[in-house]
């Protein structure tokens, strides 16, 4: 890390919790709403590490997706209230 100012990838997502980026992309975990409200609402979105001003939706419907980690084919998330480990190829 060379230090310097901080930059805004994305905004306006719903709950941010985790972000993990490769060369060409920021993938982040959208808690969505309150788990309370049985909602699994939860997304993982994708942006380009350029930034960008609307990002992919990769999945959705997620039961209050936290953490997130990837390799070089797939990432991988817990859905905390599901109580699952779920994998998505990139």
């Amino acid at each position: 890390i060379d230090g310097g100012p901080s930059s805004t990838v994305s905004t306006g997502i719903d709950k941010p919790f985790a972000v993990v980026s490769d060369e060409k992309n920021v993938y982040i975990v959208s808690a969505g709403t309150d788990p309370n409200n049985n909602s699994a609402d939860g997304k993982i979105l994708r942006c380009a590490v350029t930034g960008c001003a609307a990002f992919d939706v990769l999945i959705d419907k997620q039961d209050w997706p936290h953490a997130i980690a990837m390799d070089d084919k797939a990432i991988y998330w817990a859905n905390f209230y599901g109580g699952q480990i779920m994998k998505l190829a990139k």
